[in-house]
């Protein structure tokens, strides 16, 4: 990713309730600059981000007690990090 990313996004292989949980465990989160939506899909949520050059973040998608996304079914999504590092300039 570059710094020049605006927001974050995550697709989902099935439709999903609405909740929403970006979670924070290391403290290395991007500057958060709104709030999470949906798009119509209900398989795509988003989430604006600022994003600083040569920074390593990581968050996790749902956590041990936040667990807002869930499938349509209402079944929550296993908590996921993801790390990744971006370019310099």
């Amino acid at each position: 990713m570059t710094a020049s990313t605006t927001e974050l996004i995550v697709r989902f292989d099935r439709k999903m309730l609405d909740g929403a949980s970006w979670t924070n465990p290391e403290n290395k989160t991007p500057e958060i600059t709104g709030k999470p939506t949906w798009r119509d899909d209900g398989m795509t949520c988003v989430l604006p981000a600022k994003l600083q050059p040569g920074q390593e973040y990581v968050f996790s998608l749902n956590d041990a007690w936040y667990i807002d996304f869930q499938s349509a079914a209402g079944v929550p999504l296993e908590p996921l990090r993801y790390t990744f590092t971006t370019k310099s300039k």
